[in-house]
């Protein structure tokens, strides 16, 4: 068991772009030191993942938990994500 703290926790994330269902229950955790790659095939949503979490305007978050250092990531300002 890991003693290392969860730095980004995501939890059934679905979000839409432009009316599409773009990320359909995502969910991923990360801790401390911890190194992760997204890989997938194009149109995956790799990149709308990225968006979401810098606050982009065209993602429309429909369902979502999204935890940095235990804060919740989706209600912080732009300026305090990044």
């Amino acid at each position: 068991m890991s003693t290392k703290n969860t730095l980004l926790k995501i939890e059934d994330l679905k979000v839409s772009i432009n009316e599409n269902e773009n990320l359909k229950g995502l969910n991923l955790g990360i801790k401390e030191d911890e190194i992760h790659a997204l890989m997938s095939v194009n149109g995956a949503g790799k990149t709308n993942l990225v968006k979401t979490l810098a606050a982009h305007n065209n993602c429309k978050v429909t369902s979502r938990k999204v935890t940095f250092k235990k804060k919740e990531l989706l209600h912080m300002n732009i300026t305090t994500r990044t």
